[in-house]
């Protein structure tokens, strides 16, 4: 299973969505028949953005905003990597007049889709497609991901945050978005992000095929499982992930661990990392 799963997480993203939609089909078609399906939750076949409950997986994760981000109805949010709004949706009946939401992705159905199902024509949401490089997801890209400047002015949000977007990002683009979000971030507000983080134990597991990835090749700073296509699935060595953080006048709040690696307790997939503008 995990030979396959390595595999088919390697493929590039075309093929990738080919498979998920062949493989997605028969549900996708009897959902919609029976009229179960609902208008903003896209069909599991178009759905980029991973596996798991479209619905229950955003639900999970706005607990987690409220918890360590600490938003308000009236907060200013931002989401880097915005996907197909999976995080954006529970926001809808949260947000008050004077809140408001921003996204930004490189994926043009990501984008279309949570401009035309996710918030149609309401003013407190904004999303926006950013012709980022990327060798997984956007090949043709014609900017570099370190040298993107995010299109908000400084000091503009209460809250940052970032789900399965930089476990698909390489150091230097990592970097960039660190810098980027302590400028847009208001000061002392926090930002959520989520990693494959590697320490001595994950490391471990990974050796003993505990992990649900193989993060076979290590390369300076980061492991991941294809060379061919690295940002198919990156994970960080914590060592440097806390001193990039530390060099960019960020403060690691909490770090609650992920199930990925085969370690518990765990609190979600991935690992999770608060941090606090300085």
């Amino acid at each position: 299973m995990k030979l396959i799963r390595n595999i088919f997480y390697a493929l590039p993203l075309p093929f990738r969505k080919f498979v998920r939609q062949i493989y997605f089909w028969p549900s996708d078609f009897f959902l919609k028949l029976s009229g179960k399906s609902k208008s903003e939750i896209p069909p599991n076949g178009k759905n980029f953005i991973g596996p798991g409950d479209f619905e229950k997986i955003g639900n999970e994760f706005f607990d987690y905003f409220k918890r360590y981000g600490q938003i308000q109805p009236d907060s200013k949010i931002l989401e880097l990597g915005c996907g197909m709004g999976r995080m954006a949706l529970p926001f809808k009946s949260f947000l008050n007049n004077n809140g408001s939401f921003h996204g930004f992705d490189i994926a043009t159905e990501g984008i279309e889709w949570c401009t035309n199902k996710i918030a149609p024509n309401d003013e407190r949401f904004h999303f926006q497609k950013v012709d980022i490089y990327n060798k997984l997801y956007n090949p043709s890209g014609k900017i570099n991901a370190n040298e993107f400047v995010f299109p908000y002015p400084d000091n503009s949000f209460d809250f940052v945050f970032a789900t399965s977007v930089f476990t698909h990002m390489l150091p230097a683009d990592l970097l960039q978005y660190v810098k980027e979000t302590y400028r847009v971030l208001k000061p002392s507000k926090k930002a959520l992000f989520t990693f494959f983080v590697m320490d001595e134990i994950a490391q471990n597991l990974v050796l003993q095929q505990q992990s649900f990835l193989d993060f076979k090749y290590h390369e300076k700073n980061f492991f991941t499982i294809s060379k061919k296509i690295p940002e198919s699935n990156v994970a960080f060595e914590k060592e440097w992930l806390n001193k990039m953080f530390k060099d960019n006048n960020f403060e690691v709040i909490d770090e609650p661990f992920g199930s990925w690696s085969g370690r518990k307790p765990y609190l979600s997939f991935q690992d999770i990392i608060v941090l606090q503008k300085v």
